[in-house]
């Protein structure tokens, strides 16, 4: 079956083919893979908390890439210590 998967084009596919689509689908879409980014959200939030004091836009970020930045470092020095 060729092009998009309308839901016509779903609706004419056995119960089979539609499995092996929906497998191909979400292998190819890497569907699932949300938990890795809630982990490593949850493990930053938890380490570093979850607010952010600066007010003005560009000190934003420049908090938050300070943070990610120290964090990083904080994984790497645990990853030295643990080996």
């Amino acid at each position: 079956m060729g092009g998009g998967c309308t839901a016509q084009n779903l609706a004419k596919l056995t119960k089979t083919e539609r499995r092996k689509f929906q497998k191909k689908w979400v292998k190819d879409q890497r569907y699932g893979r949300r938990w890795l980014v809630e982990i490593a959200i949850s493990a930053f939030k938890r380490v570093l908390g979850e607010s952010v004091r600066a007010v003005k836009p560009e000190y934003i970020l420049i908090e938050i890439a300070t943070k990610i930045d120290v964090y990083n470092k904080m994984r790497d020095v645990m990853m030295e210590v643990m080996r």
